[in-house]
């Protein structure tokens, strides 16, 4: 069968298709069946979903410190967590110090800032856009949109950070969540 579609049925899936199919996620019913102009399904759910999933998991905590002197910081952290701090040798070095971890395991960063001293969550995804939407449909708000992260709000009050992925086993990762 021919692969083609006019148009994404943007108003939710008809109820024979809901019925005939089984989607894995409620909220992807809206954006599951690939209609053309007369209602025909051109695309199996299951062909379109594999095209569309992404990727996302808790990639960092990030200890932000309203400090003068980030690697002062960073050794306070470094002794707390029993980690190594790892100054690195480029202009990030300036605002971000790692601590040494495992490399499967969650980064810890302390980042220098001009806010309040707080700890915030970096999710990474292999998708920023499907995984801000996702989190949207959650309930969550965007904040600020920089060039390689979004910064959202959830409707606790948190902020986080929804990033590209930053461990390198991110796409063999068992522990990383798939969302269609």
């Amino acid at each position: 069968m021919h692969k083609q579609a006019s148009f994404l049925f943007a108003g939710g899936v008809p109820s024979a298709v809901r019925r005939k199919y089984h989607f894995a996620n409620a909220y992807n019913r809206q954006e599951a069946a690939v209609l053309t102009h007369v209602g025909q399904m051109l695309m199996s759910p299951k062909s379109l979903i594999k095209e569309a999933m992404h990727k996302s998991r808790l990639a960092a905590l990030v200890i932000d410190s309203k400090v003068d002197e980030l690697p002062a910081a960073a050794g306070f952290w470094g002794n707390a967590l029993g980690l190594t701090p790892v100054l690195g040798d480029d202009k990030t070095s300036e605002k971000y110090v790692h601590l040494q971890v495992m490399p499967s395991d969650v980064l810890v960063l302390v980042q220098k800032v001009e806010h309040t001293s707080l700890v915030h969550l970096n999710i990474e995804t292999d998708d920023i856009r499907a995984e801000v939407l996702r989190l949207e449909r959650l309930g969550a708000t965007v904040v600020n949109e920089m060039e390689k992260w979004t910064v959202m709000q959830a409707p606790t009050g948190h902020r986080f950070c929804v990033v590209g992925p930053q461990r390198p086993d991110f796409h063999e990762a068992p522990n990383t969540n798939t969302w269609v």
